[in-house]
């Protein structure tokens, strides 16, 4: 935000304006920090879950979560404070809500169904401590596409009846993408939609031929070393070289950076057979 404002020939001190609180100790400041967000002024919050409940801003694009909710109920609340601005042109803008759990979240929601699935079975008594993650967000964490386990969980039906209230009608709300658009592993994230859009992107081809190849031959560890930190140079320039938010991992992950070397370890004299013809 510093580089923004200074780019366009602002105030750099104004970043302060475009980055603020909002937490239970600064009632008087957090009053000025809704109307920024309101009016557009203020671009970034970082906020206690204080914010979650209460306020009503309709002009938040995306709300990211840091450490695990208490349970579903807790989660939804959090982005629930996603509102698109009813009246603005740009409604159909993408809006996202974003949480990031801890990184043993998988093995804490296998304990947590196991607990679930086997609560009346001694050798698994154990385990009950153990399971710190709330079953709904345990289930949410393993389901295939997360919109339907959320759904599941709130039997929301199928076939749901649209509000009629003078706001809906007025404002009718969005449609879900078809395909889903989470992060379940069975629905179309967005990458996979971007690279639709985009067929000329970058993209890293890997021969059928890599899987679980017999190893007839070997290199050094400094030549191994040297391979990987080569194959991961690339994988930067091709994260470069696109105008997109994805990860470089979404380019070249690092099993198939390992599968890539394996295979020309493995091949490395029919390569060169066939380059010299």
């Amino acid at each position: 935000m510093y580089h923004y404002d200074k780019m366009h020939g602002g105030d750099p001190c104004t970043v302060l304006t475009h980055m603020r609180e909002d937490n239970a100790l600064l009632e008087d400041y957090n009053k000025i920090t809704q109307t920024s967000m309101q009016s557009g002024e203020c671009s970034i919050v970082f906020a206690t879950s204080s914010l979650s409940i209460g306020v009503d801003v309709d002009n938040v694009q995306d709300v990211v979560v840091f450490g695990d909710p208490v349970d579903t109920n807790e989660m939804l609340q959090m982005i629930g404070r996603i509102r698109p601005d009813l009246k603005s042109e740009n409604i159909e803008a993408s809006r996202r809500g974003i949480v990031y759990f801890s990184p043993n979240a998988s093995k804490r929601a296998a304990q947590a169904l196991a607990v679930k699935n086997h609560s009346s079975d001694r050798k698994f008594a154990g385990l009950e401590d153990a399971a710190e993650m709330d079953i709904t967000l345990a289930e949410i964490w393993v389901a295939d596409c997360k919109v339907l386990d959320i759904d599941c969980q709130y039997a929301k039906p199928k076939d749901e009846d649209p509000c009629l209230c003078p706001t809906c009608l007025q404002y009718p709300q969005t449609q879900r993408p078809t395909p889903c658009t989470c992060s379940g592993p069975k629905c179309t994230p967005d990458y996979i939609v971007w690279t639709q859009t985009n067929p000329k992107s970058p993209s890293i081809v890997i021969p059928s031929a890599l899987e679980k190849p017999k190893k007839h031959h070997s290199i050094t560890a400094a030549m191994h070393v040297h391979g990987i930190t080569q194959l991961k140079l690339l994988r930067l320039e091709l994260f470069r070289s696109t105008s997109t938010n994805l990860a470089p991992e979404f380019f070249f992950t690092d099993e198939e950076i390992k599968l890539v070397l394996d295979y020309f370890v493995n091949n490395r004299g029919k390569l060169f057979h066939s380059e010299l013809q």
